[in-house]
């Protein structure tokens, strides 16, 4: 194997996650597109080239992780992306619900996980409109 192609499959991770993001944005074939380019998410105009989104975000790069925009309203940018976990990407979820109690805010899964008790349960009591003091203080008998 050249070393063109040894440097081509290290780094063909990074490239299908450009590929992917590119997709998300411009192509309505794609199944993510309507919470992508359906709602008006783009990719900066400097991450056109490949190359480019590999300068800006090979140095940060680790096997496994993801790209994440930090304000899920904005659009893909060096300034707007980072690297996260699947777990870190999905508590970023825009679909998440969070609450805020003694000045910390979580989003119910992370809530309930610290408390002990099952995400469901912690959604249901939300959903009856149970207080959020409430709701995170009853002890599940």
């Amino acid at each position: 194997m050249t070393k063109y192609n040894i440097e081509f499959f290290k780094l063909y991770p990074l490239y299908r996650t450009w590929q992917n993001m590119k997709n998300r944005c411009t192509n309505s074939n794609v199944k993510a597109w309507q919470n992508y380019g359906g709602r008006g998410i783009k990719f900066s105009k400097r991450w056109l080239q490949y190359k480019n989104f590999e300068i800006d975000m090979l140095p940060s790069f680790k096997k496994g992780l993801t790209l994440e925009r930090i304000d899920n309203n904005k659009g893909y940018s060096k300034d707007n992306c980072k690297w996260a976990t699947r777990t870190e990407q999905n508590r970023n979820s825009r679909k998440n619900v969070f609450l805020e109690f003694g000045g910390e805010k979580k989003c119910v899964r992370e809530w309930a996980i610290l408390l002990g008790i099952k995400p469901a349960t912690l959604s249901w009591r939300i959903h009856k409109g149970w207080s959020i003091d409430k709701a995170l203080t009853t002890m599940v008998i």
